[in-house]
């Protein structure tokens, strides 16, 4: 079974993702991260250890109550650009599932599955 796990940036996200990859290795899993991961060393350690593949997308920006209206118009080209590349990793790896983290920039895999 392929398996495509979005996680956000920050380790709250991506541990569920290494822990997954850990303790469920009989799978082939394709692992997506934002561009600025704050945990590239432990994705590079996944992909030695455990023989998956990387992807890095590119993030979208974070919306909160004082900037979410001008965020969700610069976020509209980058989450259609974004679902666009997913997609595209999703039929070249024949994903089987896909498994979100959470974080903004897991939207994409969500709608491109």
């Amino acid at each position: 079974m392929n398996i495509l796990i979005s996680v956000g940036s920050t380790g709250g996200h991506f541990y569920p993702a290494y822990s997954i990859i850990q303790n469920l290795n009989r799978f082939n899993y394709v692992l997506l991260v934002p561009i600025n991961t704050v945990t590239t060393a432990q994705v590079e350690e996944l992909k030695n250890k455990f023989n998956i593949k990387a992807i890095y997308l590119n993030n979208l920006c974070s919306m909160n109550i004082k900037n979410i209206i001008p965020n969700i118009f610069r976020n509209i080209p980058i989450l259609y650009k974004n679902v666009r590349f997913v997609s595209d990793w999703i039929n070249k790896y024949e994903i089987d599932v896909v498994i979100a983290l959470g974080s903004i920039n897991s939207i994409s895999a969500g709608i491109a599955s």
